[in-house]
């Protein structure tokens, strides 16, 4: 899906909280993963529950790679579903916008923030932030309300992307353009898969311990995001259910 770095779901008390993101760490050796212990499985197994139970969760990402990339913020709603982007490219282009998406349908307001077609992020009232202890969650932290441009390498060619800024709440009544979501498998859009992403990694129940810890899920690494440890663990979007699971 061309998502580089760590996209991160952080546990919120309200949409304005839990906004955090981490770099790859390319030092780690490749042979380090591990298959999962019983306990990490466990673990593996409750994330889509605890982020259904959660609710709401802030994020923060980088899609794409060199003249593609793109930089993400903004918020998801498992309960609704709900989730509601900022998109800011390598320079402005018809990449950049606001994205508000449901299940089947993908609406898509384009304009850099703070340019005519556009609006500044304001920052909401923030509530208390929890943390949880699930392979692909980390603690909430205070988010400003623009984020500054990263310097540009003198030597590289591909411009600097800027941080995406925190989408303006409530959205904007007018300019949206409705669409159903693309195609899947190979010939998706990266931001389409993501978006279904997101939203597969919520669920009512616990997944199957057992049979995460049958599969190829492996344990990665230990990481930081801000300073909370994490683990880093690989496995399916969408586990594995027993046979007679419907």
């Amino acid at each position: 899906m061309g998502i580089t770095g760590c996209l991160v779901l952080g546990s919120a008390a309200g949409l304005a909280t839990g906004l955090v993101s981490c770099g790859a760490t390319p030092t780690q050796p490749t042979d380090a993963s591990r298959p999962l212990s019983t306990a990490e499985a466990g673990r593996l197994a409750s994330m889509r529950l605890l982020n259904y139970t959660d609710a709401r969760a802030g994020l923060r990402g980088t899609l794409g790679r060199g003249s593609e990339e793109l930089r993400l913020a903004g918020w998801i709603d498992w309960r609704r579903p709900l989730v509601y982007l900022s998109v800011t490219g390598t320079a402005p282009g018809p990449s950049d916008g606001l994205i508000q998406a449901v299940p089947g349908a993908v609406a898509v307001r384009p304009g850099r923030s703070g340019t005519a077609a556009g609006t500044s992020a304001a920052r909401p009232a923030t509530g208390s932030g929890g943390t949880k202890s699930t392979a692909s969650s980390a603690g909430s932290g205070a988010t400003p309300t623009t984020s500054p441009v990263p310097a540009a390498n003198p030597t590289s060619t591909t411009p600097a992307v800027p941080d995406a800024p925190v989408p303006p709440l409530p959205p904007p009544a007018d300019g949206w353009r409705v669409r159903p979501f693309g195609p899947t498998g190979p010939q998706s859009s990266p931001l389409d898969a993501l978006l279904l992403l997101l939203f597969a990694v919520a669920a009512d129940r616990p997944d199957a311990a057992d049979l995460l810890a049958g599969s190829d899920a492996r344990w990665l690494r230990a990481d930081r995001v801000g300073d909370v440890p994490v683990d880093v663990l690989r496995g399916p979007a969408v586990p594995p259910r027993p046979a007679s699971s419907t």
